[in-house]
């Protein structure tokens, strides 16, 4: 459903909103603006879940985030547990083999009521290396995990602009 709103803004932001209205890409200035709005909320709260060193438990082939508990494994009850606290947009940083394993298994996070993408640290040495490559994703509210954690805490306590 939408809503019709009226506000006033400076004539160079107008100027901008026009240029982008170009009939490909938006079709026009509501467009555009709900867009940019909804890109803008949509980075505020997102949770990087860091998958990257060797994520295998020693002497197998079985990743720590693919580990089962009960009747879920370890990255969905993660996810579980982010969209719960507020994070509907997941980033999930970490080796090639393994961001395939996880995306078999949850896909782009529909299924999970979050929004889910998937960056390759390139074998990357440290988190911090790891952190460069997704320091787009990072908007006002980002909390960064470890893919090999579990947690059960209530975050909105924490942080209070989480719905």
């Amino acid at each position: 459903m939408k809503t019709r709103v009226s506000f006033t803004i400076d004539s160079d932001v107008a100027a901008r909103i026009d240029s982008l209205v170009d009939n490909i890409t938006y079709r026009s200035k509501s467009e555009a603006v709900e867009d940019i709005l909804r890109n803008y909320f949509g980075r505020q709260n997102t949770a990087i879940i860091l998958c990257g060193g060797n994520f295998k438990i020693e002497g197998t082939d079985i990743y720590r985030p693919l580990v089962k508990l009960n009747n879920t494994t370890l990255i969905e009850f993660q996810i579980n547990m982010l969209r719960l606290n507020g994070f509907k947009n997941v980033i999930i940083s970490g080796q090639t083999e393994l961001l395939k394993e996880i995306f078999k298994l949850i896909k782009n996070g529909e299924g999970y009521g979050t929004d889910i993408k998937y960056v390759d640290d390139n074998n990357m040495k440290g988190s911090a290396k790891a952190l460069e490559r997704v320091q787009q994703y990072v908007g006002a509210t980002t909390l960064f995990i470890p893919g090999d954690s579990v947690f059960d805490i209530d975050l909105k306590d924490k942080i209070p602009h989480i719905p």
